[in-house]
């Protein structure tokens, strides 16, 4: 069973298999949506619930990453070989017990966070939703290219319609913009991806932008919707209250990414560069939370 004779190597299996970088992300993500959502009222929020919330947020994510693996059993074996489950390093029986142990554990956390707020089943029932949507994605939208990568971005950048909602009833301006940047940013990523894994999708008939189009389309594509959300974070940079180091670490930021951009589009048969961008996104897109976060929020908060 998953727990029999577990050791540290099986740990890192199971580690990587929920790709903990991902969810790392979107558990920051939620935590900065709901700290910016509450403004001045953070001095009046039990501070104890962010633990629920990003946990909440850590699970739904993890469970999504093991569901994929699951689904794309066969085709990571072309793809990502070197894959815990692909690999055999973890066995299907185990993966399918630690998918719904993930799952199990997200439900959980929404009604922690439901019971401390008092709105029982808005977290719970938000928690179950998109999880559902995930399992959908894996199972039937993944395969039709375009709005599959779309939904992929609309569940990360769902983190911020989440913390509106339970903090204001309804979006801000503020989280408008930094959820349309973690969309675009997202969905663009989910074409390069596609780039990436061109090859297998075409054995498996999964109707992805390069492999209808070609691999150049596919880097224009992906490259238009992360300047896209480039310009959602505009209104951010330039915000009055936006101080001087922000500015400096968004327009880093964002002109590495674009750069590797143009990079891609021009060499869009790269495989390492590209496999070493999609990884890097995740990196700037988390820097660019936290930068907002500890940067200009809660430094001023402190002072």
């Amino acid at each position: 069973m998953i727990f029999r004779s577990f050791n540290r190597i099986q740990f890192s299996n199971y580690f990587w298999l929920i790709r903990p970088l991902n969810c790392t992300t979107a558990a920051f993500a939620v935590v900065l949506a709901v700290y910016l959502a509450l403004g001045e009222n953070l001095v009046n929020f039990n501070l104890m619930v962010f633990i629920p919330i990003a946990t909440a947020a850590f699970f739904v994510t993890a469970h999504s990453m093991v569901h994929n693996d699951l689904v794309d059993y066969d085709l990571d074996k072309i793809n990502a070989p070197h894959r815990p489950l692909a690999s055999g390093k973890i066995s299907l029986i185990n993966g399918k017990i630690f998918f719904l142990i993930l799952g199990l554990a997200a439900i959980t956390s929404g009604v922690l966070i439901d019971i401390s707020l008092d709105i029982f089943p808005f977290s719970c029932f938000w928690a179950i939703l998109n999880m559902s949507i995930l399992d959908i994605y894996n199972y039937r939208l993944k395969k039709s290219g375009l709005f599959g990568n779309f939904v992929i971005g609309y569940v990360v950048s769902a983190l911020f319609i989440y913390a509106d909602i339970i903090v204001n009833g309804g979006l801000t301006m503020l989280s408008i913009n930094i959820g349309g940047y973690t969309f675009f940013v997202i969905w663009g990523r989910e074409i390069f991806k596609d780039i990436y894994d061109i090859e297998g999708d075409k054995e498996f008939n999964i109707k992805s932008i390069p492999v209808l189009y070609g691999r150049k389309v596919g880097a224009v594509v992906g490259s238009v919707l992360i300047v896209i959300g480039i310009l959602f974070s505009i209104p951010i940079i330039f915000d009055e209250n936006s101080s001087n180091l922000l500015k400096l670490i968004f327009g880093v930021l964002h002109s590495i990414t674009i750069y590797i951009c143009i990079k891609i589009i021009k060499n869009s048969n790269d495989d390492d560069l590209i496999k070493s961008f999609k990884r890097l996104l995740l990196r700037i897109l988390l820097l660019g939370i936290l930068s907002y976060l500890l940067v200009n929020n809660l430094f001023e908060t402190l002072s």
